[in-house]
């Protein structure tokens, strides 16, 4: 198997600390985007280029409430290119459109930690944002569509609290061989919950807690460890399941593997998929509760690129204009990097 060779692009500094973070295209800007949620609860974005990203900000937006958790980037208002997402530590979420707060939800007397976006059965875009105490909400920017508590559902211990600890939309190819998106949340119970169209569709058992979810394409379906009587499709869609022991699981036709993928050995926080169009299998990035980035293909570590802090964040994009996907990764300790594979 040949080696990848990571080399640095860039490394900067930020001065001030971050939970989230994305590379997008926003508003009515031209080019990338490099966007983080802050703890002072403010927005910052910065122009980045392929040998540099700047060191102040070009826009600041204030949210107006606690220390930013998570972002999404999204055209939820169809008015102009994309919007901007955040949820905060008040259980605020705020939607952004055009530099200008368009709505402000308080959904939550809890922290909204995950955000994403699905869509629902007419194509319109859903906002789907999950707190520390388990419950799961379906909005748009003037309305709350539905919500699911995880809590009410079955419990061995009533006196715990379910938290949600992430969760994923997925497109996957049902039986009969059409594309159906589904919503992933993993809990801290080792369940991986299913949803469709704000409804419960099951409750998958987990071997433990996960943590972090990617999709794409890890392992051929023959070489799969699942339960016995499953069917193996080789060109179905996989998800990798990071955990807080350190295990990657895989998660193929809506069923988790028997065996880990690779193991880490410590608490595992983000995964991110690198495809690789050229290759049957994607390359897994994994970060956790250690100072450097993974590099996995099918089951194998191939390198253990060495970072200032813990990685907090991941995020691909191509910042050079070659057609391939740089990384770019941010430390707990601010700092920022842009490898190239």
């Amino acid at each position: 198997m040949k080696m990848p060779v990571v080399s640095e692009i860039w490394k900067a500094k930020l001065d001030k600390p971050f939970n989230a973070m994305a590379l997008a295209v926003i508003f009515r800007s031209s080019g990338l985007s490099f966007i983080v949620g802050c703890e002072d609860g403010m927005v910052r974005i910065y122009d980045l280029s392929a040998k540099h990203l700047d060191e102040k900000p070009k826009t600041v937006l204030e949210t107006k409430s606690g220390p930013i958790q998570c972002l999404t980037v999204h055209d939820v208002t169809r008015f102009y290119h994309n919007d901007l997402i955040v949820g905060d530590s008040c259980g605020m979420l705020t939607v952004f459109c055009n530099r200008q707060i368009l709505s402000r939800q308080s959904l939550s007397s809890d922290s909204i930690i995950c955000s994403t976006v699905v869509e629902d059965n007419g194509g319109s875009p859903v906002i789907v944002c999950s707190n520390d105490s388990g419950v799961i909400t379906g909005v748009q920017p003037t309305e709350e569509l539905w919500r699911i508590d995880l809590n009410s559902l079955s419990n061995k211990n009533p006196s715990s609290i379910v938290k949600i600890t992430c969760l994923l939309a997925i497109h996957i190819t049902d039986a009969t061989g059409n594309k159906r998106q589904y919503l992933l949340v993993a809990d801290n119970a080792k369940r991986i919950h299913v949803i469709s169209n704000g409804t419960l569709v099951s409750s998958l058992n987990a071997p433990t807690n996960i943590t972090a979810m990617t999709q794409g394409r890890f392992i051929p379906a023959n070489k799969l460890s699942l339960p016995s009587g499953q069917s193996l499709s080789s060109d179905a869609e996989q998800v990798a399941l990071g955990s807080s022991s350190g295990s990657v699981y895989i998660l193929h036709n809506l069923n988790i593997t028997l065996d880990d993928y690779v193991n880490t050995k410590h608490p595992i926080t983000n995964l991110c998929t690198l495809p690789q169009p050229e290759n049957s299998t994607d390359l897994l990035l994994c970060s956790g509760h250690f100072s450097s980035l993974h590099l996995y293909r099918d089951g194998q570590l191939l390198m253990e690129y060495p970072t200032s802090d813990w990685v907090s964040n991941i995020a691909t994009a191509d910042i050079d204009d070659d057609g391939a996907l740089e990384i770019i990764i941010g430390c707990m300790d601010r700092t920022v990097q842009a490898l190239k594979i």
